[in-house]
Order: structure tokens, then sequence, then C-alpha cells
């Protein structure tokens, strides 16, 4: 048993909405994470909403880009058979 902070739908909405691969490219690497979406027991959704973004000069600190990752995110568990939860943050 593990538990990640990430699993392969963000990869998803990463390679959905990258500039540097092509189409192509990001529709066949989603296609074949897609596959092991099913070996996750549980996922759980965390929204970001509230969430202060931290400079912490890893990740990403452009809100606009944040929310659309969000909303790929959230756009890929709600066009799927997945089982997941959201949780929210206070």
């Amino acid at each position: 048993k593990i538990i990640t902070d990430r699993t392969v739908i963000d990869v998803m909405a990463f390679s959905a909405l990258s500039e540097s691969m092509t189409a192509n490219e990001a529709f066949h690497l989603n296609s074949a994470l897609g596959h092991l979406v099913e070996d996750y027991d549980h996922l759980f959704y965390i929204s970001p909403v509230g969430v202060k973004i931290e400079d912490n000069g890893v990740r990403e600190t452009d809100v606009r880009y944040r929310d659309n990752i969000n909303k790929k995110i959230l756009e890929i568990y709600n066009n799927s058979r997945y089982n997941w939860r959201t949780y929210k943050i206070s």
C-alpha cells in the first residue's frame, strides 16, 4: 500500500495543457495513463481554493495556470468512471 499526493491524473492534466508536447503525444500518453488509474484503490481530490500559492522555487506560482490545471483535473474526474471524493482544506 502507498499514499501519494499526486496521481497519474495530475500528469494527464499537465500533459493535456502542455505547450511543449504535440497533441498526438499528449493523446497517446493520456491513453496509456488512463489504464493506470485503475490501479488506485482510492482517489481523493483536494480543492486548491483558499490555499495560498507558495513560491518554493519548484512549483508554478501562476494563479491562472494553477486554475487551468485544476479545471482539467476536475474535467478528467467528471468525465470518467473513477470513484473519487472531494475534500476542502480550511
